[in-house]
């Protein structure tokens, strides 16, 4: 009996030992991990939203997202609408295009020279999913934020409200971002991020025109602020 009462007594402590040391190493795990800290609380899928504006403040926009995470490697898509100028977002200038040849019938000459004013109004509908990777790089001394770095593909309606046209966008869209949890067990998280949109439009509608009468080129830089909600 005695002998029964000892060995019970050391398969408790040996347990008890091994879920000591199983706790330490996970303590240690979750201190210096690269995952985001929603990840340690098994939240793998978010809810975004956005505020968004181009680097001079002139755009004025939104974007809804949804997306999984794993360990850091993460997949979304985001549906955005906006408003904005065309010098905020118009693209590289090529120094070649005469650009006095620009007072032309949109229906006949280059979108890329035809004459436009920076303040021209344009608005965008978009569809833009996306991948990501999300780390902790200051795990210990700043252990609720975490750093995003995302790449996507952007398709969407962009309309050029002063000539009445409507452009097919195909950008490609990057952005770092940084996010920060409120506590160290809550579901919700701010962030704050900057983004390059880069791509081409097509004027629709014009089936009778060249690929390079319908192609304009945007560019622009911006920012966006946003609530994140993980679960």
């Amino acid at each position: 009996m005695k002998f029964a009462l000892l060995m019970l007594s050391l398969i408790f402590n040996v347990v008890v030992v091994q879920n000591a040391d199983a706790n330490s190493v996970q303590d240690i795990i979750n201190t210096a991990t690269q995952t985001s800290p929603q990840n340690i609380d098994h939240r793998h899928y978010w809810l975004e939203l956005n505020l968004k504006s181009d680097i001079s403040f002139q755009e004025k926009g939104f974007a809804i997202g949804v997306g999984h995470r794993w360990d850091w490697f993460g997949v979304d898509v985001r549906g955005l609408y906006g408003k904005t100028s065309y010098g905020a977002i118009e693209g590289f200038v090529d120094p070649s295009q005469d650009v006095s040849t620009g007072n032309q019938s949109p229906n006949t000459g280059a979108q890329s020279i035809l004459a436009r004013s920076s303040s021209d109004s344009w608005s965008y509908t978009a569809l833009e999913p996306g991948i990501s990777i999300e780390s902790k790089w200051f795990p210990t001394i700043l252990p609720l934020f975490s750093e995003k770095a995302r790449v996507g593909m952007e398709w969407g309606n962009f309309n050029d409200s002063v000539n009445n046209l409507s452009f097919t966008g195909y950008l490609f869209t990057c952005d770092a971002t940084l996010i920060y949890q409120l506590s160290a067990h809550s579901p919700y998280s701010i962030s704050a991020s900057i983004f390059w949109d880069t791509g081409n439009l097509m004027l629709n509608g014009a089936s009778t025109l060249s690929d390079a009468d319908r192609h304009l080129a945007v560019n622009w830089l911006g920012t966006s602020v946003g609530l994140l909600y993980s679960f």
